[in-house]
């Protein structure tokens, strides 16, 4: 059995299986952004919080995936663990020289910029990640790793994962920014749930000073 990635969301997960399938199906330049997001029931807009740099992104990313899966398929031809299998330089350099190409600084807007604090934000917690966590989030609300992986997992018990659907409304003043995020949970995904959120400017990166919806 093939295994996830245990640092990938649910959300994007789904999102690269879904890209995956369509590249597979109409091949890279046949497939749209507006396709993938229909195929997610989704808005476009919404994909370039988690993909910024558009199709290229994602398309590296579902490459990258993919020789990752590869690697794991020949376990147990090769009748080692894989852990202890390499993946060949040549695929490794291939894969360096597409990121190199596609991300030369992410060219996001100041908009974008606090969105993905957004989505960087509930990725790390529906991955139970409080490294990422503290690194999208203010000092203030940082709380202890046990408490905001407990409201976490009480969170998950009762509603399933939760997902961010969209960034609006996004008004920034110096280093302070607020914004409307609207979510879902698993359980529940057409129930969206709106919650004004406020931003501060960190070094340089955006960080969620509010909690979201549990």
């Amino acid at each position: 059995m093939m295994q996830q990635d245990p640092t990938l969301s649910d959300s994007r997960i789904r999102l690269l299986d879904t890209a995956q399938q369509l590249f597979h199906q109409r091949g890279y330049k046949s497939v749209t952004m507006q396709q993938i997001a229909r195929e997610l029931g989704m808005r476009q807009a919404s994909l370039y919080y988690h993909m910024p740099d558009g199709k290229e992104q994602l398309f590296v990313e579902v490459s990258a995936r993919g020789f990752e899966q590869h690697r794991q398929g020949l376990q147990p031809l090769a009748g080692v663990e894989v852990a202890a299998m390499k993946t060949p330089p040549a695929v490794e350099r291939f894969v360096s020289r597409l990121r190199n190409a596609f991300f030369r600084g992410d060219g996001l807007t100041p908009e974008l910029r606090v969105a993905r604090a957004a989505v960087g934000q509930n990725d790390a917690l529906q991955r139970g990640d409080y490294a990422a966590f503290r690194s999208f989030t203010c000092a203030a609300e940082h709380g202890s790793e046990s408490e905001v992986l407990a409201r976490q997992h009480q969170s998950t018990t009762a509603k399933g994962a939760r997902f961010v659907d969209d960034v609006t409304a996004v008004a920034i003043t110096g280093d302070r920014a607020t914004a409307t995020v609207t979510y879902h949970f698993e359980r529940s995904p057409e129930d969206k749930v709106t919650a004004p959120m406020v931003y501060t400017r960190d070094g340089g990166d955006w960080k969620v000073c509010s909690p979201g919806p549990g």
